[in-house]
């Protein structure tokens, strides 16, 4: 019936279109951190939980009273909304004053997503499994499951739709206000979805016989549960595990959050909307083959923005296809549903409170994507050892020597990894791992199963032994990379620091190195006579070395100011007469320069004064603003980079207005815009344009020996008058005269900038 359809589709286009707008609107206010992301996935999976419970609980009780209560709540969730627009002047959108966090402020957004979003996210969630108990009493013999793929296209809709459609044309407000108008809609379609059903005689069910597609037995056990739940967690894990890897190399933008949520939700569909989509032969041997892919990706290789995003899409597709379509394929009867989706809830929550709350607290690295391939990878062999009809229940008993015979061959080639050249092992787990995908998918696939192996089937028990020693092996090359020689590594909610003492050997290179994910944030030479020496992307001819070493008030002192701290190398250009003001999110980079003992000792050896102020550089530069504080910046360094990732609200149009709020009359700001992915000189050439400033590139590249303490690197120095960047030079290379619309606020497209 149309009303039900009309709810149900509505629903989910604004439960999930709902999602990156928060994340959106609450992301300036956290550091721009992938983790902002993750940690309001927990928060969403976490509500689908208390909505599917919510929805369990009504569903034992009469039409007559489900529909009473549902109605109550629906009205009472317009009161609410109808309260935040007069409160905050827009709904969903908090006050700026609880959008402010620094340390590790997973509970602050938890907090602040709850008081936001919480009510109409747990109403909007509770529409699917109550319509479709509804739908299964209007409409007996049709199957409620189908419901359930239109409510995930719909789903889909709302996530495409935000960032080529809604983000683009309206601001963040706008945005919330044409949701609301939505979520009227939705409460009117559901209010009439209800008041037919209550018309309904109250009988059970339709009977599992009447349905057009097959279910599991009508008697379920606490196991099912327990494997539908596990089945969503790995899922859940696989997902927030990719979208971290995707957006510390890139950028924390709802497209890359709604990329892997997208592909997510296509899985459900296909495994939902018929069985044929899910077939186990194809989709478990891809699976191994985006296993080897994506462990290639993990160590830190120089791919492309393009064979990133594939790498890690091909191993969530398949990933999600297995445990979506074991899902589908193990489906309850119909009076069950709202259990059945009442434990897949359940999954995806301790999913996301394992990858956001456990992992940072269990693991110094991004090891929860190696979790989430190994629970794959523990799916795949336990449908094949429980399913009778599995290709390991058909075969001799020569089978089963065959199969620890591969076992205790594959660990003898596994132990001399020790003794083999690590090139040679690289290449050796790859085709290894080709192998075992190509011998897995003829075991699978009954043709070339018959073919291969005849009726033995000993390849089934013998490639899956194989199969997992490959894969176990992969996940550990892959963490002992991450891991190899590190002096110090440190895991917080803006992400991994790892610190390398390199070139012990050689005393004039000895050196100090921090990396942020898999990008070198700074380096100090450890040698007493380099120590103060400025280095990497901040040498004497780089754009912030000009910027201050060339300034006109050089002699009487600098004010200089300094989003990101890094290692500190900038305070190496300090003089007894400047003042330095360095503004760190991270307490952790922070304790690397100021502790007793500290790492990085640039702080500690300048003469200059030095003040170190915790929060985000762009809250706290508005928040000192709003008091008074105008810092008259001689120069302002912008060089907050999170990874590889760019915290796109520190490079928008009103933040360098913002910016130029604290430079003195002639203060220069210089913007660090090196990236492998993403062209930022564009982009920032679009901003001065808009402002009306003068800008200067300053692009160097060197033809040095690896050793070298001195990088490439591109900063463009912004003035308001031209006069002001005559004392630094002409640009080494200004090449790029690409023009693209400046960053706003309220408007970013990073695919235009994209470095393909």
């Amino acid at each position: 019936m149309l009303p039900c359809a009309l709810a149900t589709v509505t629903s989910a286009f604004l439960l999930f279109l709902v999602q990156p707008l928060i994340a959106r609107a609450i992301l300036p206010g956290f550091g721009g951190t992938p983790a902002v992301w993750t940690t309001c996935m927990l928060f969403f999976q976490t509500l689908l939980v208390a909505g599917y419970g919510y929805a369990h609980a009504l569903a034992r009780r009469s039409t007559r009273t489900q529909v009473r209560i549902h109605a109550a709540v629906l009205l009472g969730s317009l009161a609410l909304l109808a309260l935040y627009t007069l409160k905050w002047g827009a709904p969903l959108l908090p006050a700026r004053g609880l959008v402010v966090g620094h340390g590790s402020p997973t509970w602050t957004i938890l907090r602040v997503l709850a008081i936001s979003v919480g009510v109409p996210y747990v109403v909007l969630s509770t529409t699917g499994p109550l319509l479709q108990a509804w739908l299964a009493r209007l409409a007996p013999g049709a199957s409620p499951y189908r419901l359930y793929a239109l409510s995930n296209a719909g789903s889909l809709a709302g996530l495409l739709g935000y960032p080529f459609l809604v983000e683009p044309a309206l601001t963040l407000r706008n945005q919330a206000l044409a949701w609301s108008a939505l979520y009227v809609l939705f409460v009117v379609a559901a209010l009439v979805t209800g008041a037919r059903a209550r018309k309904t005689d109250p009988q059970p069910l339709v009977p599992e016989a009447t349905l057009a597609e097959p279910a599991v037995a009508a008697r379920l056990r606490a196991r099912d549960y327990v494997k539908w739940a596990f089945f969503a967690l790995v899922s859940a894990m696989l997902l927030l595990a990719t979208t971290n890897q995707l957006c510390q190399d890139i950028a924390a933008i709802p497209l890359l959050w709604v990329v892997p949520l997208s592909i997510y939700l296509v899985s459900f569909i296909l495994a939902f909307d018929r069985p044929r989509w899910y077939s186990r032969a194809v989709w478990m041997s891809l699976y191994a083959l985006a296993v080897v892919v994506a462990t290639r990706i993990v160590p830190g290789w120089r791919l492309s923005i393009v064979w990133q995003v594939t790498g890690w899409a091909l191993l969530l597709l398949a990933g999600c296809m297995v445990s979506h379509g074991e899902l589908a394929r193990s489906k309850p009867a119909p009076r069950h549903l709202t259990g059945f989706y009442l434990a897949i809830a359940v999954g995806g929550a301790l999913g996301g409170v394992f990858v956001a709350i456990v992992a940072p607290l269990l693991f110094r690295d991004y090891f929860e994507v190696h979790v989430a391939i190994a629970g794959s990878g523990a799916i795949i062999l336990g449908v094949l050892i429980a399913d009778r009809e599995s290709p390991l229940h058909v075969g001799s008993p020569a089978t089963t020597f065959v199969s620890i015979a591969a076992l205790l061959g594959t660990v003898a080639w596994l132990v001399g990894r020790w003794w083999v050249p690590f090139r040679f092992v690289q290449t050796t787990y790859v085709l290894g791992a080709v192998a075992t995908g190509l011998v897995v998918l003829f075991c699978l696939w009954r043709p070339l199963g018959k073919r291969f192996a005849a009726d033995d089937r000993m390849w089934a028990r013998s490639a899956l032994p194989v199969a997992l020693c490959v894969l176990g092996s992969l996940l550990y090359q892959t963490r002992q990379v991450a891991l190899r020689d590190p002096r110090k590594i440190t895991r917080s909610f803006f992400g991994v620091l790892r610190i390398y003492d390199e070139f012990k050997d050689d005393p004039p290179n000895y050196r100090r190195v921090l990396t942020h994910g898999r990008i070198v944030h700074g380096l100090q030479l450890l040698s007493s006579e380099s120590r103060r020496q400025p280095t990497s992307y901040y040498e004497e001819d780089s754009g912030i070395g000009r910027a201050i070493r060339l300034n006109p008030r050089r002699a009487s002192g600098l004010r200089i100011g300094v989003c990101g701290l890094g290692t500190g190398t900038i305070a190496a250009y300090g003089q007894r007469a400047d003042s330095l003001r360095f503004y760190e999110i991270d307490p952790d980079v922070i304790a690397l320069s100021q502790a007793a003992q500290p790492e990085f000792t640039y702080l500690r050896d300048t003469p200059a004064h030095v003040d170190v102020v915790l929060g985000d550089a762009r809250v706290s530069l508005a928040e000192e603003l709003r008091r008074g504080e105008r810092q008259r910046f001689d120069v302002l360094a912008i060089d907050a980079f999170s990874g590889d990732a760019i915290p796109i609200h520190l490079l928008t149009k009103e933040a360098v207005a913002l910016y130029f709020e604290h430079l003195a009359s002639d203060g220069v700001l210089a913007l660090h815009v090196s990236n492998r992915h993403i062209r930022l000189v564009p982009v920032v050439k679009a901003i001065a344009r808009a402002l009306g400033l003068a800008h200067l590139v300053v692009d160097t590249g060197y033809d040095q020996v690896p050793r070298a303490a001195e990088w490439e690197s591109t900063w463009v120095l912004l003035a308001r008058a031209p006069a002001t960047l005559d004392p630094f030079g002409p640009p080494v290379n200004d090449d790029d005269h690409s023009v693209v619309p400046p960053w706003t606020d309220d408007y970013s497209n990073i695919v235009r900038a994209l470095n393909f």
